[in-house]
């Protein structure tokens, strides 16, 4: 492959580059990024275009009145800046000519990288971020050597030695940036969160009234680790959102919206619940939450919450045991959630045969003009149950068993949804179940309300955590029973939804994962950075009083006198050794510049020998130099090399001078032989074995 076509090929990957980042992150469609990869490779592959500058201004301008268009037609900025990008790059793709265009083609690929980190931050844009590091180091270095190669005709590429080349100054540039970035100050990453965003089955209201069909959507809203095997967990565990009380035929609200804020104790616990057990019986949660809605989530019972590190944060606690998070995060959150777990069956043994507090019958007891034949059907098949628990118990399995799942929505048109629903079409999603059970509990008089959440999710095995999706949105009831309290029912049947084929769930699993460590790398803000040098400094105070100790009983000598003069290694003064590592780096590279750049042109620009030889005689003069002897600026090199000759008792200086003067004076081409010969009479010179 000659330098121009690698040059074109890696120029072409890099304006792709932008793309790809763009579109993995739903920047763009799939319809406009397939015509933009063929209308890009199209131009490439023709060619660049000739046009007069008067043409190339009606082209900018056509451009430009395309954005304005574009933005006054869809009213969104961010995609119509993407769209305009795209549509600069083709054209700059077809009248690159000048390094200046090239240059351009760099920069708006540059910018379309950017611009996909405010659509995602996850693994594949890291892996796009360092795809577009190797080619932008790849493309200006043979951008960099064309003028070099056009000049010299017999110069031989080496396209793999270039690959060689930009491998390992990538390398080195992640070696470096790396320690900086865990080193530097910084502020939270606010200005690269993920916009906020409604996720489809969980909002503030249900609605029956929605047309259409609900779409599942795969996008990972949350992650949640527990301090139990998963397998002893229940198989419907939730995490309980909000509750919705108030309900008009159509819609639920929450009518009980005053809330009391909560108030940390001092280990900066939030208490949730005023009745709780031992702290070793409940059920430790860690959520990992995107930034989607100002609802804590937990297992049902929360007992107390903790981890919120953002003093400016406030917990807020309404009529329906919902806490909120206010101000709303913009960021994604991780805190602790410790819930009392107690099953349907236990809470069932406590329930007592008392009359319902009156507080309750306003909030959930009261309903809307309903069809008749309801509280017929309630009557039906409640018939012959005991108590009011039992009455429950027959409508979750009515409700279940006779009706039929679907994501189709065919009651949402119907004047009465909830009696279509029940009446006609007997399917519909998991609202429709939690509406009908809800209400059919308050005809019989058992105070009932709505709750949206999540189900429990996907278990993921590589790091033993669930990962819960917008598809796992789910609404449900809590019904009030003197005793226990609220009692959870769930009336939806199973919607008979695999997970897909083991291999690629495994492989899901394993990206996800890596999705969640560079979240982590990516929002490693002050906070974080505070708490990780706080952590290398308590393992390093760990480890030296336990060497300390352990050095005093076998030497008699406390190490511990020498932390103080020693601390400053530690985690405060990181920084300072980072600075140290990159002055010492930047040290070396100066000191040993000329092997650097030795083996840049013989290896990389594969420059003729004679070139090469003045290199080894320069370092030549300078192995002398450490040794004693200096050139005199009125001697010959001739001259010089028979002086240290002498002295030396050795041909080598000499023997160097010689191909020096051969090739610089004589018009000799020196060859590889003749070049390795003299690399190997440096090498002897240098360690001190002269012959």
């Amino acid at each position: 492959m000659s330098l121009e076509k690698a040059f074109q090929v890696s120029s072409c990957l890099l304006s792709l580059t932008g793309l790809v980042a763009v579109a993995a992150a739903g920047g763009v469609r799939a319809t406009t990024a397939v015509l933009y990869l063929a209308a890009l490779s199209l131009l490439w592959f023709l060619g660049p275009r000739r046009l007069s500058k008067a043409n190339q201004a009606l082209a900018l301008a056509a451009v430009f009145a395309v954005l304005v268009l574009d933005f006054f037609l869809f009213g969104n900025f961010g995609s119509s800046t993407i769209r305009f990008l795209l549509l600069l790059s083709l054209f700059k793709a077809l009248v690159r000519e000048k390094e200046a265009d090239y240059l351009v083609l760099y920069l708006i690929s540059f910018a379309l990288l950017l611009l996909a980190s405010t659509y995602t931050l996850s693994i594949f844009y890291l892996v796009t971020l360092v795809v577009f590091l190797f080619l932008s180091v790849l493309v200006l270095i043979l951008f960099e050597n064309r003028e070099s190669f056009g000049k010299h005709k017999g110069l031989r590429f080496s396209f793999s030695a270039h690959v060689q080349i930009a491998t390992l100054i990538s390398v080195l540039t992640m070696l470096i940036a790396i320690p900086i970035f865990f080193a530097i100050p910084r502020g939270s990453l606010g200005f690269l969160g993920r916009a906020g965003s409604n996720v489809s089955g969980f909002s503030s209201t249900v609605n029956l009234g929605d047309t259409g069909r609900i779409r599942e959507n795969s996008e990972v809203v949350m992650r949640v680790s527990v301090d139990r095997d998963p397998k002893i967990l229940p198989g419907d565990l939730k995490w309980r959102g909000l509750a919705l009380n108030s309900f008009n035929g159509k819609v639920w609200t929450n009518t009980l919206r005053k809330s009391n804020r909560l108030f940390p104790d001092w280990q900066g616990r939030y208490p949730v619940a005023t009745e709780r057990r031992q702290i070793e019986s409940l059920l430790e949660q860690t959520f990992f939450v995107e930034s989607f809605s100002d609802v804590v989530f937990g297992a049902p019972g929360m007992v107390q919450l903790f981890g919120f590190r953002n003093r400016s944060t406030a917990l807020w606690r309404d009529g329906n045991q919902a806490v909120f998070i206010r101000p709303r995060q913009r960021d994604a959150l991780r805190y602790f959630v410790h819930s009392d777990l107690e099953t349907r069956a236990q809470k069932s043994n406590r329930i007592e045969e008392v009359p319902v507090p009156e507080d309750l019958e306003t909030a959930f007891l009261e309903l809307p003009p309903l069809d008749g034949r309801i509280a017929q059907l309630v009557e039906t098949v409640s018939e012959g149950s005991g108590g009011a628990f039992s009455k429950a118990l027959r409508i979750e399995t009515f409700l279940r068993e006779g009706f039929e799942y679907t994501l189709e929505n065919p009651s949402g048109t119907a004047v009465d949804p909830l009696a279509d629903f029940l009446f006609r079409s007997r399917a519909g999603h998991c609202e429709y179940f939690a509406t009908a059970q809800a209400v059919m509990l308050r005809t019989i008089g058992i105070p009932s309300r709505v709750v949206n959440g999540f189900r429990r999710g996907e278990h993921n095995e590589w790091s033993d955590y669930f990962i819960v999706r917008q598809a796992d949105a789910h609404s449900w009831v809590e019904a009030f029973f003197p005793g226990p309290g609220w009692i959870e029912f769930d009336p939806t049947p199973s919607a008979g939804q695999g997970r897909g084929a083991s291999w690629y769930r495994h492989i899901a699993q394993l990206l996800d994962t890596l999705d969640v460590l560079w979240t982590e790398v990516v929002t490693f803000d002050r906070v974080k950075q505070i708490g990780f040098f706080q952590s290398v400094r308590r393992k390093i105070e760990s480890s030296w009083s336990n060497v300390s100790t352990a050095v005093g009983q076998l030497i008699g000598f406390n190490l511990s006198q020498l932390r103080e003069r020693a601390y400053w290694l530690g985690g405060q003064k990181l920084v300072l050794l980072k600075v140290l590592s990159l002055l010492l780096i930047s040290f070396l590279m100066y000191r040993y510049r000329r092997y650097l750049r030795m083996f840049w042109k013989r290896h990389v620009l594969h420059r003729p020998g004679k070139e090469i030889a003045q290199e080894y005689y320069l370092e030549l003069l300078e192995i002398l130099e450490r040794r004693g002897f200096e050139k005199s600026k009125f001697e010959t090199p001739r001259e010089f090399g028979v002086r240290v000759k002498a002295v030396l008792e050795s041909e080598l200086p000499l023997r160097v001078t010689e191909t020096y003067y051969r090739s610089r004076y004589g018009g000799h081409l020196v060859g590889r032989k003749e070049l390795a010969a003299v690399y190997s009479s440096l090498r002897e010179l240098k360690s001190g074995r002269l012959s």
